[in-house]
């Protein structure tokens, strides 16, 4: 886990229960108490970016250009009863290794770059002016509020022309 001071967030990858291995990332936010699910940490722009095998007892640490992993263990588990081995009486075994790949997560790295109308931060776009949206694809019309609640990674909710009509992709009223 390694705290990122964008907005008061600790991120998490990989861990294990029992014999599962996972290759999630998740961020803790220390304001609001709250864990959330990141979907994307790797930039789709990086040649030969791969995600990281499940993984536990690996470095991360925060930099300006993004997180950065480093090593940890992962295995396999086999049952020798489906091997042929040792019988109806047979266990499971896990065979463990070692990982010494480097893996790093652009802090910075939005679906479609927020279409130049916004800032990204850790897979979000905060849209600017009179744009909204999860990739600031829409435009508001006048008279309209717009709600985006920094902690979470869910879209903009919008209240346009003053609630007496609909918005049109156009940015005006009907």
């Amino acid at each position: 886990m390694v705290t990122v001071n964008l907005e008061r967030l600790a991120v998490m990858y990989g861990g294990f229960y029992g014999d599962t291995l996972y290759k999630e990332a998740w961020y803790y936010n220390l304001f609001t108490n709250m864990w959330q699910k990141l979907e994307s940490l790797l930039d789709p722009l990086v040649a030969n970016s791969a995600i990281p095998p499940g993984l536990s007892g690996h470095s991360m640490v925060s930099s300006d250009f993004g997180i950065i992993l480093y090593g940890g263990r992962n295995w396999y588990s086999t049952n020798l009863s489906e091997t042929g081995i040792g019988g109806s009486n047979a266990v499971t075994v896990r065979s463990m290794s070692y990982n010494v790949d480097v893996y790093v997560f652009p802090l910075f790295n939005c679906q479609n770059n927020c279409n130049g109308r916004g800032t990204c931060r850790l897979g979000r776009c905060t849209c600017t002016g009179k744009y909204y949206g999860s990739q600031c694809q829409y435009i508001k019309c006048p008279n309209s509020l717009c709600f985006v609640d920094i902690d979470t990674v869910d879209p903009q909710e919008c209240y346009h022309c003053s609630m007496h009509g609909i918005c049109l992709g156009n940015g005006t009223c009907q």
